[in-house]
């Protein structure tokens, strides 16, 4: 889950050098109002959120805390097959904490093609792990890994002892060796983390 600090709406609006009154104003809620947005006694909507970091011209992910690079290990593309990163391609995103744990979080870019554009540049994350197949793999979207090397995004399912890829749009890799699995925890657009 994402954490969420209040004391960054008022420290970001003391660097931008907005008094609470001007941006009540901008916000259209009173003084008080703004105070208590600030001091999280009042419930900070989404709308809110975003009208806030517009006021202030700051990107959303400015207001979470504990923000951690996480390395981005691979590009998924319309085959939902995980390829590796293009030489120019950012390498490691700036996150805020996603989940209780950012220790050994990593994450996968969807790459701009065909009928997944509108996800185009969307990140996945998930756990390097030593795990091999955690019980929390089956059944559960992941990024999975072939006994050849070849690196899916699907659901990973054992069927009479038979395991099996689904992917998002139904088609199945049947009777398939897996290696490695980890559970996708989150997928987030990439706007969420520029700092």
């Amino acid at each position: 889950m994402v954490k969420f600090d209040p004391d960054k709406l008022k420290e970001l609006r003391v660097q931008k050098g907005v008094s609470v009154a001007e941006m009540a104003e901008k916000l259209g809620v009173s003084v008080q109002q703004a105070h208590r947005l600030e001091k999280g006694e009042r419930r900070l909507t989404v709308d809110m959120l975003l009208a806030f970091c517009n006021e202030l011209d700051v990107n959303v992910g400015h207001i979470f805390s504990q923000p951690a690079e996480v390395p981005i290990t691979g590009i998924i593309n319309e085959l939902y097959e995980v390829l590796a990163c293009p030489p120019n391609s950012p390498h490691v995103v700036r996150v805020p904490a996603l989940v209780p744990d950012n220790t050994n979080l990593a994450a996968v870019r969807w790459h701009a093609s065909g009928h997944i554009s509108r996800i185009s540049g969307q990140l996945a994350f998930y756990y390097l792990h030593q795990d091999g197949i955690p019980d929390n793999a089956w059944g559960n979207r992941c990024l999975i890994v072939r006994q050849d090397g070849n690196q899916y995004i699907g659901w990973l399912i054992s069927q009479d002892g038979v395991t099996h890829i689904e992917n998002p749009e139904g088609r199945t890799q049947f009777n398939v060796e897996v290696t490695w699995a980890s559970p996708i925890l989150a997928v987030a657009p990439p706007f969420v983390f520029e700092f």
